[in-house]
């Protein structure tokens, strides 16, 4: 995942490598974030860039699946909470194209929270250290 910030925007992208598939398989990212649930799921398509720590992890230079989406910052009644973040929970779909065979990748979903940059006062500044 890459987090990249915009006014009052956060863009994200979504990065997941699924160690057996077809060319006709698919992936979805699955989120309950408001931006995201007007979409259902989103498809991910392979990653036509190369990332050398894959090659260094699975031993070979393997396409991941990716998408990109762009969610806003400004404060509702869902998605945002009182300390002006975004949260939601996200998982992973992968569909055998062939046969259509679905599973999700996990439970309980993975839980992002992207803090409001205006807000941050750093842990570091926290810490008194003695060297």
């Amino acid at each position: 995942m890459r987090l990249q910030d915009e006014w009052e925007k956060v863009k994200i992208r979504f990065t997941v490598f699924h160690p057996k598939f077809n060319n006709d398989d698919q992936m979805y990212l699955i989120a309950d974030h408001r931006d995201l649930k007007k979409h259902g799921q989103l498809k991910m398509e392979r990653s036509v860039r190369s990332y050398d720590w894959f090659e260094e992890k699975y031993g070979e230079n393997v396409q991941p699946f990716e998408t990109t989406v762009l969610l806003n910052q400004i404060p509702t009644a869902d998605g945002i909470n009182n300390t002006n973040q975004v949260d939601f929970n996200y998982q992973y779909k992968f569909v055998l194209g062939s046969r259509g065979a679905e599973s999700c990748e996990r439970y309980p979903m993975r839980q992002l929270d992207v803090k409001n940059p205006n807000k941050y006062e750093g842990f570091l500044g926290h810490t008194k250290v003695d060297y």
